[in-house]
């Protein structure tokens, strides 16, 4: 009998959890059924009831078939990095804006070389993708290469080129468009000044459209009381809502936006008390086992000269794993399956002895390289997760 190697076992409040990483199952039994469990791994199958369920969920196998894979399914493509406006903390300021993007058959050639990938959702951003006005064309590249379950273009709304949102209607599946106020009159946190009501306008002609929105706020230290603000917007637009947390490298210029304790204990507070969706995070209304963030494993992230990351916040040199414009996606991931950017929550400096190690996987390895250049130390929004799994199992 083979064990899955991913499978970590802990118990949290006398609660026995069989945690299979390499999935997400999670598993919660008894002290008899843990015995029944060990005797299984010995080859002396006594409860056949739970051995079936054990081999159907992917814990045990009588074949080593427990290899190592890549089964990325999720994937952000950068098709531009200008853009025409300059929001505090975007991961795309700076330099960045100043490279030159590919011409359309070059992506082409990029997408053709992530067709051995399994991509299931697929994340078109920038810069600002609808400054490109080819953008419907290298959709209609993507869904008839790719086509994935899930297209998605992340927008301002700022750009208003009606015949391009016509265009890219038949394409994509949702328009996920980044906003930084919740009304005309509050005043601008990220970005500029009386750009609320033009992206209202940009909702509603792509609404007018058949566009499926979802508005994409970005918590930061000076809106994190009004987390209800924006859901009650999304539901007056009669769309979806997924936030996002506010991430950079620490300086002058942003610490004023940072996240501190305080706001990471509001944001758990509202999560426990209303559906929440935040991007980047660990947390989920149900448990989900994991020994890592998955960067480089089920999530990938192409630059806007083809370049292939880990992921869409460790696009650095450093990270870089090959160019898809030489090299097809999966054999610069073969190639790069021992880089150090796959650490495992065993690893990492103050998470090997959390009780919760294997539910949260360490966090966001992006996060902890930009508050610390190490990609090795703790996520600085751990406080956030250890709030959420503590207040989980109190229920319990």
């Amino acid at each position: 009998m083979y064990k899955n190697p991913k499978v970590k076992t802990c118990k949290i409040n006398s609660a026995n959890l069989l945690i299979n990483t390499s999935n997400s199952a999670v598993v919660g039994i008894d002290d008899n059924t843990y015995k029944e469990y060990l005797k299984i791994l010995d080859d002396k199958i006594i409860d056949t009831e739970l051995f079936d369920f054990l081999v159907e969920n992917e814990f045990i196998s009588d074949k080593n078939n427990f290899t190592k894979n890549h089964d990325v399914s999720n994937a952000y493509i950068h098709v531009t990095d200008r853009c025409n406006l300059k929001c505090n903390g975007c991961y795309s300021a700076g330099e960045r804006n100043d490279k030159n993007e590919l011409a359309l058959d070059d992506i082409k050639k990029v997408i053709s070389n992530l067709k051995s990938l399994n991509l299931k959702n697929i994340i078109i951003s920038g810069g600002e993708p609808m400054i490109r006005n080819d953008l419907d064309l290298v959709l209609k590249n993507i869904r008839e290469e790719l086509n994935p379950e899930n297209l998605v273009v992340i927008t301002n709304g700022t750009i208003n080129n009606d015949k391009l949102l016509e265009n890219i209607l038949k394409y994509i599946d949702v328009l996920a468009v980044s906003l930084d106020t919740y009304n005309s009159k509050c005043e601008p946190i990220l970005r500029g000044e009386k750009i609320f009501d033009r992206i209202m306008e940009f909702i509603d002609k792509a609404k007018s459209f058949g566009i499926n929105i979802s508005i994409l706020p970005t918590i930061n230290h000076k809106n994190s009381d009004f987390i209800a603000e924006y859901t009650k917007l999304s539901k007056e637009l009669n769309s979806e809502i997924s936030f996002s947390l506010f991430t950079v490298k620490p300086n002058d210029n942003n610490k004023d936006f940072v996240l501190d304790k305080s706001d990471l204990e509001k944001i758990i507070n509202y999560y426990h008390d209303h559906e929440m969706n935040v991007t980047d995070v660990p947390l989920n209304n149900s448990l989900e086992g994991k020994c890592n963030c998955k960067t480089g494993e089920e999530l990938i992230s192409v630059g806007t000269d083809g370049s292939l990351y880990p992921c869409h916040m460790l696009m650095e040199d450093e990270f870089k794993m090959g160019n898809l414009l030489e090299g097809d996606a999966l054999d610069l991931l073969i190639r790069n399956t021992k880089n150090s950017y796959r650490i495992t929550v065993d690893e990492i400096n103050d998470c090997k002895n959390c009780e919760y190690k294997y539910l949260c996987g360490g966090g966001c390895r992006a996060r902890a390289y930009l508050n610390t250049d190490s990609i090795e130390e703790k996520d600085p929004f751990c406080p956030m997760y250890y709030g959420f799994f503590e207040n989980m199992f109190r229920q319990f």
